[in-house]
């Protein structure tokens, strides 16, 4: 890593939330560690009948920063998005 802070952001997929199965848990373990990260989890819309570009939209407006020191762990549809 290059001294930028990094950025790790968890999406869900079908039929989920941000709050659902282990996304709390795992936000919650990453920000314990020393990582100097900043946690996000995204919110997709309308997750029980997906819309693409819909989905695009949300992830584009929720990941401000996208770089080398960037990590995205998705999760069922979330990994497609």
């Amino acid at each position: 890593m290059n001294g930028s802070k990094q950025h790790i952001y968890i999406v869900h997929g079908y039929q989920a939330s941000p709050n659902d199965h282990w996304f709390p848990w795992l936000s919650q373990k990453l920000s314990q560690m020393d990582l100097h990260a900043e946690v996000k989890r995204l919110v997709l819309p309308h997750s029980d009948a997906p819309h693409f570009e819909e989905w695009q939209q949300a992830l584009a407006l929720q990941m401000t920063t996208l770089d080398e020191n960037t990590i995205i762990i998705a999760h069922s549809l979330g990994c497609l998005a």
